[in-house]
């Protein structure tokens, strides 16, 4: 809740109400070569999208490009991060970068949201703010569930075409504290800023606990039932 309330007046400041609407879950690192250590990362050309950027600048990339905000072509690059496995299929790249480096923590999951202008939102009556809420929910829901299930699909339709990589120790470590880095620069940047970082990071220490319970521990009991 309070996590909520900072990003409201986070988007106040630019005039939007703010709502996540679609998530693609935890994405790989997809590479031309196979990642066997920091340095195959840190030498090479690098695409990411949003923080995924700075991450990768602070954690020494050379040559870091976002995917999404420039005129890229992937091809040309040698790492990046920010697609599916559905979005790559799409895309025609599977044949060139046919390494999926996993899981990846300096990008844990790609969101989408959709932004209100703030002045329609305060114009609209709480029956249809909450009418509205409960429809990006739903699409929330449905766009997640739908991007997991084409992953899937495509994922065993290669087959062995994509080579599965755990993610080297030297690359984790060294993304970790990249992305507190980054996390560092937001708490510097404004008072505001450093207070939804603040409510960001106590939420993420204040369900850890139960991420072991409700989110790992669920994934290995299914991951074994539905492997029977």
């Amino acid at each position: 809740m309070m996590a909520g309330f900072l990003l409201d007046l986070l988007g106040m400041e630019h005039g939007i109400k703010a709502f996540m609407i679609g998530d693609d879950g935890p994405l790989p690192l997809w590479s031309k070569a196979p990642l066997t250590g920091l340095d195959d990362l840190t030498g090479a050309a690098v695409g990411s999208v949003g923080l995924g950027v700075h991450a990768m600048r602070a954690l020494g990339v050379g040559t870091v490009v976002d995917i999404r905000a420039e005129a890229v072509d992937l091809a040309s690059l040698d790492v990046f991060e920010g697609l599916s496995v559905a979005q790559m299929e799409s895309a025609g790249l599977l044949a060139s970068f046919a390494h999926m480096t996993t899981p990846n923590a300096g990008r844990r999951t790609a969101a989408l949201s959709v932004g209100i202008n703030l002045r329609t939102w305060n114009a609209l009556s709480d029956a249809q703010k909450a009418i509205v809420e409960r429809c990006i929910m739903a699409e929330h829901g449905l766009n997640r569930t739908i991007s997991m299930h084409q992953s899937a699909l495509t994922l065993q339709a290669a087959g062995a075409a994509i080579n599965r990589h755990a993610m080297p120790t030297d690359i984790w470590d060294a993304q970790i504290a990249a992305a507190n880095q980054v996390m560092s620069d937001i708490f510097a940047a404004s008072t505001l800023d450093a207070d939804v970082a603040g409510g960001y990071l106590f939420f993420i220490s204040d369900v850890a606990g139960w991420s072991e319970i409700g989110e790992a521990a669920f994934v290995a009991a299914r991951k074994g039932a539905l492997g029977q």
